[in-house]
């Protein structure tokens, strides 16, 4: 039985992963159709037998458990059918957020029933894959070699061993989006514009989807604030005189070009959704720009 943990893309970890991040612990079981005497595990009096199994992952992870305090496990097997099986928790359930901000349920040890064995009549070639997936729950070294739990036959049992990356706080991490709101006219600007709608977009122009997009440090005491700086249009501009005006997480912010600050989100038990909309510009008249004759067009884009 070979046992590894790998990211959700089924790529290699490294040395280490940050806390709250979801990752996947597999089991592969290889059958030695050539070699074994028996099927594993032997039929029973009803006809083929079954394998019992219980998962375990490192001290700082947990697999995690549904909302019916289930865990939802995948069972591959070599002839290319697939197995879904609901998992119990043989140990205490602890709430956890990830890195996407959410809270979920582990559990550091869970059982399984009624996986199909092998048949010796098959050969060789027959091999059962187990993929459940675990949070990265408390900081914490490394361990090359985690109990990682047994499977159960009838006829024979085999454990294993799992490699678990070292867990590492993560870092404050922020994208956030660009309000577009297109090139104004000098008529726009000298007149005022209410309710000017807008655009997300990304560093590069592209439509942002996302929102504001953040992560902290889990456990950690946290804030996060925007801010408008002055447009500071020219002499006798006045600051605050245009607002940007959008919904975060379902309330709207109206934020004035003076610097002041607003508080977004406090310490929420979970990231707030990110999405962003609603945007939209007002601008009051800035009278001190004119209309003046020219041989070539006048416009003015912020």
């Amino acid at each position: 039985m070979a046992t590894k943990v790998t990211d959700p893309d089924g790529k290699a970890t490294g040395a280490s992963v940050y806390q709250g991040a979801t990752l996947n612990q597999s089991y592969t079981l290889t059958y030695d159709g050539s070699g074994s005497k028996q099927s594993f595990p032997t039929p029973g009096n009803n006809g083929a037998g079954t394998l019992d199994v219980q998962l375990q992952t490192g001290s700082n992870y947990g697999f995690i458990v549904d909302d019916q305090g289930q865990i939802d496990v995948t069972v591959k097997y070599s002839d290319g059918t697939t197995q879904h099986v609901k998992g119990e928790h043989v140990t205490d359930p602890v709430t956890t957020p990830t890195l996407a901000g959410k809270l979920v349920t582990v559990a550091n040890r869970v059982k399984l029933s009624g996986l199909k064995g092998f048949d010796k009549a098959k050969g060789d070639g027959q091999k059962m894959t187990i993929t459940a997936p675990i949070v990265a729950t408390t900081l914490g070294a490394a361990d090359a070699s985690a109990n990682a739990g047994v499977i159960v036959g009838n006829n024979a049992q085999y454990k294993g061993e799992v490699s678990v990356p070292a867990v590492i706080p993560n870092p404050v991490e922020m994208t956030p989006p660009y309000f577009n709101f297109g090139t104004l006219s000098v008529g726009q600007i000298t007149q005022g514009v209410k309710g000017l709608p807008g655009k997300l977009t990304d560093e590069s122009g592209a439509t942002n989807t996302t929102g504001i997009y953040t992560k902290f440090p889990l456990g950690k005491d946290y804030q996060l604030t925007a801010a408008v700086q002055s447009f500071n249009l020219g002499t006798g501009y006045t600051p605050g005189s245009a607002t940007i005006n959008f919904t975060y997480n379902g309330k709207p912010y109206h934020l004035a070009d003076n610097g002041t600050a607003q508080s977004l989100f406090r310490n929420p038990p979970t990231v707030p959704n990110s999405k962003v909309t609603d945007v939209s510009l007002d601008l009051a008249a800035y009278p001190q720009i004119k209309l003046t004759r020219s041989t070539r067009p006048t416009s003015i884009g912020r």
